[in-house]
């Protein structure tokens, strides 16, 4: 068990109520002693002693515990600003799964259209790889998600490269060679990284709830 540390506070204020009981105990003494006379011209400097003492311990006592104080109240307010941060984060996370199962969607279902007629392919909405309102939203906060914020940004820019290759699928009459195996590729990435991100945001989520039901309660 570890110790707690001694204040100097702890201290003086030890020392000025032994001082004090010394101080009592005497008056309170039934026992008459007989002292000298000349003994008595002690007494008011015990007394200014003791007088010091406890002075020199309010002195002490009142700034440590204003500084006890606005301790406390940083505790407190840095408690809440990451309460509040913690609830932020929830709610990126919560905003951003359906976006991300969408475009992990899109990935899985547009290489059955690659090897398509050109009339077939056309029918690829051109809407597949935009930009969803969220992922607008919150990327300028996604580093509060660590790495799995970085994970996010890497695919929206990952969506961004997908939205630029859509036309060509609309235009070009047939789609093979190296450019064929790049955009198979790509959405192949797409996919298995819309896939971990969406379970691990998943997974966040609902951790997030139930630490704040705990802390609720």
């Amino acid at each position: 068990m570890q110790r707690r540390p001694i204040s100097c506070f702890n201290i003086l204020a030890m020392l000025a109520c032994i001082a004090l009981g010394i101080c009592l105990s005497w008056l309170a003494w039934p026992i008459e002693i007989k002292v000298d006379k000349d003994v008595g011209q002690f007494w008011p400097a015990w007394a200014q002693a003791i007088g010091s003492l406890l002075g020199i311990g309010i002195a002490m006592y009142i700034p440590w515990r204003q500084r006890q104080q606005q301790l406390s109240d940083a505790r407190a307010s840095s408690e809440r600003e990451q309460q509040r941060e913690r609830a932020s984060v929830l709610t990126m996370q919560a905003a951003l799964f359906q976006p991300i199962e969408g475009f992990r969607a899109h990935c899985a279902i547009l290489p059955k259209w690659i090897d398509a007629p050109l009339a077939e392919r056309q029918q690829i909405p051109v809407s597949s790889f935009d930009r969803a309102p969220e992922f607008d939203q919150f990327r300028p906060t996604l580093h509060l998600m660590g790495a799995l914020g970085i994970r996010v940004s890497m695919l929206i820019a990952l969506q961004d490269l997908l939205r630029g290759m859509l036309p060509t699928l609309h235009t070009l009459p047939d789609i093979d060679g190296p450019y064929r195996e790049r955009v198979l590729a790509k959405l192949s990435d797409g996919e298995r990284m819309a896939a971990e991100i969406r379970d691990e945001l998943q997974d966040r989520v609902e951790q997030g709830r139930r630490a704040l039901d705990h802390a609720a309660t």
